[in-house]
C-alpha cells in the first residue's frame, strides 16, 4: 500500500523469512518489521466432536462446527464462514452448500477449511470467507485442494450472504453490486481512540461500513438513525437486518423506521460483539426501468445479446429418464448430438408458475419498474399460461405485459432484440408494446423437416397433419402462420425445397427491403442447406442477412433436423 514516493506497506507470505529480509534491505530502509507464523496464527482451539461429545452436558448444538447441505450445490457449491450455527442455517436455507462456524472472533485455520472443502462434493466450490481476516487462511487451503476452489473475498456475514442469495448472478454482475451496497456492522469501542475526524471513546457504539469506521453514539438506537440519514435513498431497495445476543427494543424499533418502499427483513442470530448487522441493497442506477423476458425457445446466445438487458426463464425438456433445462443443463452440441445418434424423441414442458414468479419477484426487487415477457406461440406451448399465473401470483399492484411473439426461434428473439433495443433507448412500455404487435404482421417464416413424425408425434404440425400424413417421397415446406404450423407446399426432394425457399427469399427482395435469418439444428447437411438460404441474400442490396440462428432443444424436439428461413419487411 504506496502511501508517498519513498514509502510503502508490503505484507509477504513465505515459507523463508529470511531470504526475503536479505532483498528487502538491499532495496532500501526497513521500518516496523513484524514475522509472523501463518500456520499458528490461524490455528484454533477446537477440538475435535468425538472428545466434545464425551463431555457430559455439553448439548449437540455447541459440537457441530460443520453444517452440509449437498443438495445445493448445483453445480457449484458455496462454503461459508460463518459466526454461530443460526446463521450458519440461514445461509444453508438461502442457497449454501456448506458453512463453518467461526467469524469474528473465533477465525478458523487453514487446516479446518481444508477438512470442509474435502467434505464438499461440487465440480467447483466457492469459498465465502466473510472476514477479512480470513481471506488469507482461506487462500491458503484453496491452493492446497485438489479441487477447483475459488475464493470470493467477502469482508462481513451479510456481504457473504448477499452474495449466497444472488448466487445465479455472474461473478462480474455480483462484484458490481457489492461495491453499492452497504454492510453495516454495529458494535462497541473497546478503548478510545481517533479514526480520521472521529474521536471515540471506550463504550460508544461505533459503526463499520464496509469495513470502515464511519459513525459513533452513545446508544444503538440514535446510531442507526444516523446511519439511516447518511445511507438510505431514494435507490435504497431493501434492508436485511440481523439481530445478536445484545440487540435492544430501542434499536430494534429504530432498524424499522425507514421509508414504506424499502423491504425491510430481519434474523435473529444471536451472534456476539454485534448486536447488529445491517445490509442495504441499492439498486444499479444504470438499471432500466423496463425488464425483458424471454423463453428458451427464441434461441438467443450471449453474442447476440450483448448489450442488451434480457432475462431468460429455460423450458424443459427430458430424454429417455434424464430431465434437463434448455442451454442450462444440456447444450445445444450435446443435445443434436444425442437426437441423431439414438434416434430418440424428447419430450418438452413449460417452467411453472412458480418458477416464473420466482423470476418476476427477483427482477421487481432488483428495482425494474415493470416487465414485458415476450414468449414462443401460445398454440405451440403453455408458458404464456403459467406467465399469467405467475403475473396473478404477484399482484395487480405490479406491471407485468405478456406478449404471444406468435413465433419460435429467431423470429421470437427478432422482437425480444428489438424490444430490448427500444428499452435501452428510453421508449415506454406503449411503444414497445405497439412496435411487437407490428413485427408480428411483418414476419414470414418457413422451415422445412427430415422427419414428419416428430412433427405429428408431438403434436405440433397442426393444419398440415391431416396433408402430409402418407406422403413418403415429397417432402413438405411448412411455415409458421399465426402462431401455429401449417402447409406452404410439397416438392420432391431436398433440391425440390431448396430451389422452392431460395425462389421466396429472392421474390420477397424484389418487392421489400427485409431482414433475412437463416437456421438449423441437426448434421451439417441442415447447416449446409441454411448457408445455402443465406447466400441468396449476397445478390441484393435489400436483402440483410442478420444472423443465423443453431435451432435448440426446444424447438428441436419437436421438429427433429430441421433449417429454414425467416423475413420481416424493414418498412414500417
Amino acid at each position: 500500500m504506496c502511501t508517498n514516493s519513498q514509502k510503502t506497506k508490503t505484507h509477504i507470505h513465505t515459507n523463508h523469512p529470511g531470504q526475503v529480509l536479505e532483498i528487502a534491505a538491499a532495496l532500501g530502509n526497513l521500518n516496523n518489521i513484524k514475522i509472523e507464523n501463518m500456520l499458528i496464527q490461524h490455528r484454533n482451539l477446537l477440538v475435535t466432536e468425538a472428545e466434545l461429545s464425551q463431555v457430559e452436558g455439553l448439548s449437540k448444538s455447541k459440537v457441530e462446527t460443520f453444517l452440509l447441505r449437498s443438495e445445493n450445490a448445483t453445480p457449484i457449491a458455496y462454503f461459508a464462514i460463518v459466526d454461530n450455527i443460526d446463521l450458519g442455517n440461514r445461509f444453508l436455507d438461502d442457497g449454501a452448500t456448506a458453512v463453518l462456524v467461526g467469524g469474528q472472533t473465533k477465525n478458523p485455520s487453514v487446516s479446518d477449511i481444508e477438512t470442509g472443502l474435502k467434505k464438499i462434493h461440487a465440480k467447483t466450490i466457492i469459498i465465502l470467507p466473510n472476514n477479512k481476516n480470513i481471506i488469507s487462511s482461506a487462500k491458503m487451503a484453496a491452493e492446497r485442494s485438489e479441487k477447483e476452489v475459488i475464493v470470493f473475498e467477502t469482508k462481513s456475514m451479510l456481504e457473504g450472504h448477499y452474495v449466497v442469495k444472488h448466487k445465479e448472478e455472474s461473478m462480474e454482475i455480483l462484484l458490481q453490486q457489492l461495491t453499492r451496497n452497504y454492510s453495516i456492522e454495529i458494535t462497541k469501542a473497546s478503548r478510545n481512540t481517533k479514526v480520521d475526524d472521529l474521536e471515540i471513546e471506550k463504550g460508544d457504539c461505533i459503526a463499520l461500513v464496509n469495513g470502515r469506521i464511519v459513525e459513533k453514539a452513545k446508544n444503538n438506537a440514535t446510531l442507526i438513525k444516523t446511519l439511516y440519514a447518511r445511507y438510505l435513498n431514494r435507490d435504497s431497495l431493501s434492508i436485511f437486518a440481523v439481530l445478536g445476543k445484545d440487540k435492544e427494543e430501542e434499536g430494534i424499533k429504530a432498524l424499522k423506521e425507514h421509508s414504506s418502499r424499502i423491504r425491510y427483513q430481519e434474523f435473529e442470530a444471536k451472534q456476539e460483539n454485534y448486536p447488529y448487522y445491517i445490509y442495504v441493497e441499492q439498486r444499479d442506477p444504470n438499471l432500466p426501468r423496463i425488464a425483458i423476458v424471454t423463453d428458451s425457445a427464441s434461441d438467443l446466445t450471449p453474442e447476440l445479446m450483448k448489450g442488451y438487458d434480457i432475462h431468460i426463464i429455460p423450458l424443459r425438456l427430458k430424454i429417455g429418464d434424464k430431465n434437463y433445462e434448455d442451454g442450462v443443463t444440456i447444450t445445444r452440441k450435446e443435445f443434436w448430438n444425442r437426437i441423431l445418434r439414438e434416434k430418440i424423441l424428447p419430450k418438452t414442458s413449460q417452467p411453472s408458475p412458480a418458477e416464473l414468479h420466482r423470476l418476476y419477484q427477483n427482477l421487481f426487487d432488483k428495482g425494474y419498474e415493470s416487465i414485458i415477457t415476450i414468449l414462443l406461440s401460445s398454440k405451440l406451448s403453455g408458458t404464456q399460461q403459467a406467465a399469467k399465473i405467475a403475473k396473478e401470483m404477484i399482484g395487480n399492484d405490479k406491471e407485468i405485459y405478456i406478449v404471444d411473439s406468435k413465433a419460435v426461434t429467431f423470429a421470437e428473439a427478432h422482437q425480444v432484440l428489438e424490444a430490448a433495443r427500444l428499452v435501452k433507448e428510453g421508449a415506454s412500455t406503449k411503444a414497445i408494446l405497439e412496435r411487437l404487435y407490428e413485427l408480428q404482421d411483418q414476419m414470414k417464416i418457413y422451415f422445412a423437416v427430415n422427419d414428419i413424425s416428430y412433427l405429428q408425434k408431438g403434436g405440433r404440425i397442426g393444419r398440415a397433419s391431416s396433408i402430409i400424413g402418407g406422403l413418403l417421397k415429397v417432402k413438405p415446406i411448412l411455415k409458421l402462420e399465426d402462431g401455429e404450423v401449417t402447409l406452404e407446399t410439397k416438392v420432391i426432394g431436398e433440391r425440390g425445397a431448396l430451389s422452392y425457399m431460395e425462389k421466396l427469399i429472392k421474390n420477397e427482395g424484389k418487392k421489400n427491403s427485409i431482414i433475412l435469418y437463416t437456421a438449423w439444428g441437426g448434421s451439417n447437411q441442415e447447416l449446409h442447406n441454411a448457408d445455402i438460404l443465406k447466400k441468396t441474400s449476397e445478390d441484393s442490396r435489400k436483402i440483410e442477412h442478420r444472423s443465423r440462428f443453431e435451432i435448440g432443444p426446444t424447438i428441436g424436439s419437436h421438429s427433429g433436423p430441421v433449417y429454414g428461413f425467416g423475413m420481416i419487411s424493414k418498412i414500417r
